[in-house]
Parts: structure tokens; sequence; C-alpha cells
């Protein structure tokens, strides 16, 4: 059986742990292939450039699309987020995808 004082021990350094984390938030151009170097989140913005823009992402391993964003009319705006796994590759794809702001946010 463990002791109490082992147990806090424990609790202490898996609190240190937890309070030395950093989030990062990087700006990045995804192109239409892409590796993630971490474990994050992607969070890819725009504005449609026509009536019905859209944004793909899809993991390329499991053959299956894990975010998407559609846009029904021109000059309006959508944001895609989708959580990607380090050594993943994605593809993107896009039709009618005007202004685009990339974002990565992991943990460091």
């Amino acid at each position: 059986m463990i002791s109490l004082n082992k147990f806090m021990i424990e609790v202490k350094n898996r609190l240190k742990r937890l309070e030395s984390r950093k989030m990062v938030q990087e700006r990045v151009n995804f192109g239409t292939m892409w590796t993630a170097p971490h474990d994050g989140i992607i969070i890819r913005g725009g504005r449609a450039q026509a009536n019905t823009s859209y944004m793909f992402c899809k993991d390329v391993e499991a053959n299956a699309f894990i975010g998407l964003c559609t846009i029904e009319y021109n000059q309006h705006y959508g944001t895609m987020t989708c959580p990607v796994i380090k050594g993943k590759t994605y593809e993107f794809k896009q039709q009618y995808w005007q202004i685009q702001d990339d974002l990565f946010v992991y943990e460091e």
C-alpha cells in the first residue's frame, strides 16, 4: 500500500509539470500537404472569394476528413479548427478561399 507521503509527493510533482506547460501559437502556411511537428490544434480562417467556397483538412493515413468549413456567400468569413497528431500528414483542399490566416497551437 502506498504511503500518504509518497502519494502527496507524486501529486506535487505532477502539479509542477502542469505549471511548467507553455502554449505556443505560431503563424504557418500549411500549403497542400503538412506534417504535424507536435500534437496540437490548427486554426484556419478565411474569406470567400465566390459563393460556396470551402476548405477541407484530411488525415492522409486514415483517408478521412477531420475538418471542414464551407462559406455560402461571397465575401463572408469562416473558420476551421481541428486537432492534429504529431507525425501525421494532413492534406488541405480549398476552393474560392481568399484571405487566409493559419495558426498552429501546441504545447511546448
